[in-house]
């Protein structure tokens, strides 16, 4: 039952992302319901992030991640391929003031309770117990992307929503082959850090207006 619980958010995420993104105020609704979820779905199937590596080492991947994030985002505005801001965050409450407090609160949560539940849950004895290795890996990658999917088609449009949907699809597989190698999702969880950072940085360089 717990873990048919964690198979059963990996599946529902993106559906229900894309039901939140159409409600008021919906870049906070949409990231703390999400957030909330994959918390209790990762608590009740018994999901770990594993034994820690040493913190500096984490730090350093966090922050080579970051600095690869945020190049190849400004090579790419430089390179004058990067996209326009879209009109549809302001809608969502994704707009000056507030959208400091809510990246804010991204950076700092969102890293750690996706791995917690995507690598942590999702590829943990529970749930391989029934899936198999190759059916946890696969649905903690391919899983990973309708949500994003339902957030970047709108934002961007067909083309470049699924270029960006192909580097979340390859993050994901680079995530989950840590966490095979390794034993535990904390390499995954700075490289996200660095990711969320990166992409966050991006903003608000280049698009916050």
């Amino acid at each position: 039952m717990r873990t048919g619980i964690a198979v059963l958010w990996a599946l529902a995420s993106g559906p229900v992302v894309a039901l939140l993104l159409h409600g008021q105020a919906a870049a906070w609704v949409t990231m703390l319901s999400y957030q909330a979820a994959c918390a209790l779905a990762a608590a009740a199937a018994g999901g770990r992030l594993g034994t820690r590596p040493p913190a500096p080492a984490l730090l350093a991947v966090a922050a080579l991640t970051t600095i690869a994030v945020f190049a190849l985002g400004a090579g790419a505005r430089w390179l004058g391929v990067a996209p326009p801001v879209p009109p549809l965050w302001k809608s969502w409450g994704l707009a000056p003031p507030t959208d400091v407090c809510l990246l804010g609160l991204y950076v700092l949560l969102n890293p750690w309770l996706e791995e917690w539940f995507w690598r942590g849950t999702l590829l943990g004895a529970a749930v391989k117990r029934p899936l198999g290795r190759a059916g946890a890996v696969s649905l903690s990658v391919v899983g990973f992307i309708p949500l994003h999917l339902v957030f970047l088609l709108p934002s961007f449009g067909v083309t470049r929503g699924l270029l960006f949907a192909g580097g979340v699809l390859v993050a994901a597989s680079l995530w989950a082959a840590l966490h095979e190698r390794h034993g535990h999702a904390w390499w995954s969880a700075a490289s996200h850090l660095g990711a969320d950072l990166g992409v966050v940085l991006l903003y608000l360089f280049f698009l916050r207006h």
